[in-house]
């Protein structure tokens, strides 16, 4: 078979799955120690931070993130909440507004330095997915209302955020990208997260006018061939597209036919028998 690969997205592949991997190792015992001011822990690897990255909040988002705190602990993100007693408000001393504060203690290694140098990703993640839960959990709630016609509940909506936090460590644990156990662990992994792992792949993949020697192609195929989705890079877009079938001088797939002395039997079989090639064209 003769197969055009795009080395860029191939490489590209191959960095995220590694990346996604990394992402689902499990915490180590003195990780697993590190606990936020809500009490959580977090059952992948985290980086505790330094510095801690502060971001000021409304008071809606701070019971918000206050609920959501296990499904985001369970990413390794963990973070504290504060809130300021009322103070005078500006050149209005009749009125007081109090400051809510949403601290960063810990955050998951492969996307640590990318936030604390642009923090504006790591808010815009945890805003984005937090309201995305909110919405599909109030949208869970009126098709419960709908369903059974009543709503006992009078506690603030949420999710399985506590039930989730609880999972099993071992859920989390990964022997390496030859398994893909990590493709267990993403059904919940807040989208911004993915997409800054992404961007980290495509950044630092190999390049289209990239030179590459004959033995650094022969590796990349074979990191490409333990790969999940190796047909693909990180963003869909094809990682390799196969030309024609090769093998006993005969080509089955864009107009070639049989070889030439080949009977009209051996034409019917080769029809019959489709291989990769023609399937791939059919796909497409």
């Amino acid at each position: 078979m003769l197969v055009l690969i795009d080395q860029h997205a191939a490489d590209e592949r191959c960095k995220i799955e590694s990346l996604l991997a990394e992402l689902c190792q499990p915490a180590t015992p003195v990780q697993s120690a590190c606990r936020s001011g809500l009490g959580l822990t977090s059952l992948i690897k985290t980086l505790p931070l330094e510095k801690r990255i502060t971001f000021l909040v409304s008071a809606r988002e701070l019971e918000l993130f206050k609920t959501h705190a296990a499904f985001f602990a369970k990413w390794g993100i963990l973070y504290d909440l504060t809130s300021s007693s009322p103070q005078p408000s500006g050149n209005r001393p009749d009125t007081t507004r109090s400051e809510h504060r949403f601290v960063v203690r810990t955050l998951p290694p492969s996307i640590a330095e990318r936030c604390k140098i642009e923090p504006k990703h790591l808010i815009e993640l945890l805003r984005t997915e937090l309201w995305r839960r909110t919405d599909w959990a109030l949208r869970r709630r009126s098709t419960r209302l709908i369903t059974t016609g009543s709503d006992n509940r009078t506690d603030e909506v949420t999710d399985t955020d506590n039930d989730a936090v609880n999972d099993k460590e071992g859920d989390t644990s990964n022997s390496g990208t030859a398994t893909n156990s990590w493709l267990h662990r993403l059904a919940d992994c807040p989208s911004g997260l993915i997409d800054l792992l992404k961007s980290r792949a495509c950044r630092s993949a190999i390049m289209f006018n990239d030179v590459l020697s004959v033995a650094d192609c022969q590796a990349l195929l074979q990191r490409l061939a333990h790969c999940a989705f190796p047909f693909q890079c990180a963003h869909g877009r094809p990682s390799l597209v196969p030309l024609l079938e090769l093998g006993g001088g005969v080509g089955v797939w864009g107009g070639f036919d049989v070889a030439a002395g080949d009977s009209t039997e051996a034409g019917v079989d080769a029809e019959k028998e489709e291989g990769f090639v023609g399937a791939w064209k059919r796909w497409r």
